[in-house]
């Protein structure tokens, strides 16, 4: 059995991620499958042998949704930027990037001759930080520095959110725009004066409005119908879109129209819509503010002795000293000593919260009185979840 999970993009409500957990559990070789909406995850475990992540992949696709991300259990990818000293020519660069790619877990390495940058992507369960650093040194060159990509890739994250929201404000205010206008003119048309070709010009005025910012919600619904199944999309289609167009009957039969409506329900869920995009938006923003003040060192046992490494060195099962007044590094469990610590930064509890032998603690928490030692259960992204 093989555990993997796909960031999944475009699922608009939960019916979405209910559609598409279904048709993964039905697919042939799937053991067990699972959709996080909020956090756009799709968790599946299935048979080697029989399905594979590119079926899966095709399977989403299927679905109407997007992939981002696969990412097998337990498996960690990092990416880093040395800044690597000593290289003197083209030839030296090609051969650090040839050491570097031979080198058991990493996956892609390349070598930047005029930055004097070596970026290096890899599996930190296979190699870590160190074991890089020894390949650049035994290839005749210095690391002078790390920077981490994972820094890049949070900025990256917040810039796609800002682009989601943006996106979304766009759609909400053009629908809004078109509907309120469209309002006024049917005030005035019902209370002050009557306005020729009126309803020729709501259509034309509603046509942005229900066309060019609700394309969106209208591919969402035409992906569920080729699920046979209905979501949220599915019903603001049915109020806005088809109302719209039968009104355009009222030029063959004395019908009353709908346009207004349409219009206005199309405007009203695009406002929903951005206040959800938005809310998600600044909820995953302070879930990287928190990340954002984890430790950055860690004090650590090695065959009993103490040494400090950088936390994102740390691995699962490793012995941290945490000494009053410290933070702890990561998500663990105390197996030493006994302490108060203050929690008020991850779960809200301004009390501190009595620690002992056994007990969880949240990594980038302060340690108030004792000396813990804390046994690493979760390192890097997992830290928080």
């Amino acid at each position: 059995m093989k555990k993997v999970s796909f960031k999944v993009r475009g699922m608009t409500c939960t019916a979405c991620s209910r559609r598409l957990e279904k048709a993964l559990q039905e697919t042939e070789g799937v053991h067990k499958a699972s959709v996080n909406f909020p956090l756009e995850k799709a968790y599946v475990e299935y048979e080697e042998g029989i399905v594979s992540d590119r079926y899966l992949m095709e399977k989403i696709a299927e679905v109407g949704f997007e992939v981002d991300q696969v990412l097998a259990e337990g498996e960690e990818k990092k990416k880093t930027v040395f800044k690597i000293e000593g290289m003197t020519c083209a030839s030296c660069a090609r051969r650090l990037e040839k050491n570097l790619q031979q080198t058991p877990g990493v996956e892609k390495a390349s070598v930047n001759f005029a930055a004097e940058k070596a970026t290096v992507s890899f599996n930190d369960k296979e190699v870590g930080f160190k074991d890089l650093i020894n390949v650049v040194r035994d290839a005749g060159f210095q690391a002078e520095k790390i920077v981490e990509e994972e820094k890049i890739q949070k900025e990256s994250e917040v810039d796609r959110e800002e682009e989601r929201i943006g996106r979304a404000a766009h759609r909400m205010w053009l629908a809004a725009v078109f509907a309120g206008l469209i309002m006024v003119l049917m005030m005035v048309n019902m209370f002050i004066i009557p306005i020729p070709g009126y309803f020729t010009i709501t259509a034309i005025l509603a046509f942005p409005s229900i066309f060019i910012a609700g394309w969106e919600t209208h591919k969402g619904t035409w992906r569920a119908f080729r699920q046979g199944s209905a979501n949220m999309d599915t019903l603001v289609t049915l109020g806005s879109l088809f109302p719209y167009l039968l009104s355009f009957l009222r030029y063959w039969f004395p019908l009353t129209t709908f346009v207004e409506m349409a219009a206005s329900i199309m405007a009203l869920h695009l406002v929903g819509r951005f206040l959800e995009t938005k809310a998600k938006g600044r909820a995953s923003q302070a879930i990287k503010n928190l990340l954002a003040l984890e430790a950055k060192k860690a004090r650590i046992l090695d065959d009993g002795e103490e040494r400090e490494i950088p936390v994102e060195e740390l691995q699962p099962g490793q012995i941290m000293l945490v000494r009053p007044g410290e933070k702890i590094p990561t998500d663990g469990r105390v197996v030493g000593g006994k302490s108060s610590v203050d929690e008020s930064m991850a779960t809200g509890e301004s009390l501190p919260v009595e620690k002992k032998i056994g007990d969880e603690v949240i990594g980038a928490t302060f340690n108030k009185q004792g000396a813990l030692k804390v046994e690493a259960t979760r390192v890097g992204k997992e830290t928080f979840e």
